[in-house]
């Protein structure tokens, strides 16, 4: 069941507490940014929110938003805004900015080899004799 306009618009305007907030619709459902951060979504008519360290201490019920997802926290007060818009600033404060490539530093330089079906340390693919790229065969058109 995708989630109804009306609802939409409701949470958007309790979210509207908070600056910087985007909603984007995806498949029927709606992402949620705060300040370029993805912090959840209205799926099935229910505000989910990712689940962070920072906040766990609020004792939110999990859920699923879809099928072969990670499970997500609930908020179910949506009448309290200023809770809303605690939970959201402390879910956020533990997730990178949109675009943001340091976020992703502690994956490593690592590059897939097609040649050898595996990752290469260091983002270097394997040497190929012959070759002036390492996935380019000369002599075969490619």
């Amino acid at each position: 069941m995708a989630t109804t306009k009306d609802y939409k618009e409701y949470l958007v305007g309790q979210l509207s507490i908070l600056e910087n907030i985007v909603c984007r619709p995806m498949m029927g459902e709606y992402l949620l940014y705060y300040d370029d951060i993805l912090f959840g979504g209205i799926y099935d008519n229910r505000l989910l929110i990712k689940i962070v360290e920072g906040n766990q201490k609020y004792e939110l019920p999990s859920a699923i938003p879809y099928e072969g997802a990670k499970s997500m926290y609930e908020i179910e007060d949506l009448d309290n805004q200023e809770l809303i818009r605690d939970i959201v600033l402390d879910t956020c404060k533990c997730l990178p900015k949109k675009g943001d490539k340091k976020s992703y530093a502690a994956f490593g330089s690592f590059r897939f080899s097609r040649e050898r079906s595996k990752l290469a340390p260091g983002g270097a693919f394997p040497a190929q004799s012959g070759s002036g790229h390492p996935l380019r065969r000369r002599g075969d058109g490619s």
